[in-house]
């Protein structure tokens, strides 16, 4: 099936997504002399995985720490990078990433973790985009009269004439 190397590649965007943003932080929250850099960066990985309020659950940690080591004004950084990396990361380079390999627009992305949010909770949210994707490659690509949703679905124009068509002469 091509949903299922596309769930790996859904997969593997968000991990390397999660991986640079891990590792930026880690080098933020060491350069501003935070403790634990390293955990809290492993902790922006791991809950990267939960798109929506993952970084913000990771956040929280390290934020209180800076607030008690290091004052308001290092505890503001922290929390200003964790919004413009999860800005940056969560809305521009994972959605291009997944827009293009995944070939489902940002806006489907987005509509799916919303739409499974509010059916499924926190596992609709993780596993909204992989659920939108079968559904489209299972069900909606392999029927004629469904097949213009799952291509509205898509990240880039329509593909070319079916072979149908093709095969129909000109009039």
């Amino acid at each position: 099936y091509d949903f299922a190397s596309q769930i790996r590649t859904f997969v593997a965007i968000t991990a390397i997504c999660g991986l640079i943003g891990g590792v930026l932080t880690v080098i933020v929250l060491w350069l501003l002399g935070i403790e634990f850099a390293l955990l809290w960066g492993f902790a922006y990985f791991v809950l990267g995985f939960i798109p929506g309020v993952g970084l913000w659950l990771a956040l929280i940690p390290p934020f209180l720490l800076a607030l008690a080591q290091e004052g308001p004004l290092v505890a503001l950084i922290v929390a200003a990078w964790y919004v413009v990396s999860s800005v940056i990361i969560g809305n521009v380079v994972k959605p291009a990433f997944m827009s293009g390999d995944l070939n489902l627009s940002p806006l489907w992305s987005i509509i799916a973790m919303v739409l499974w949010g509010a059916i499924l909770g926190l596992p609709g949210l993780i596993l909204g985009v992989p659920l939108t994707i079968a559904i489209r490659e299972l069900l909606l690509e392999r029927e004629e009269g469904s097949r213009w949703i799952a291509q509205m679905m898509g990240s880039g124009v329509p593909d070319g004439p079916s072979d149908e068509q093709e095969a129909e002469p000109a009039a």
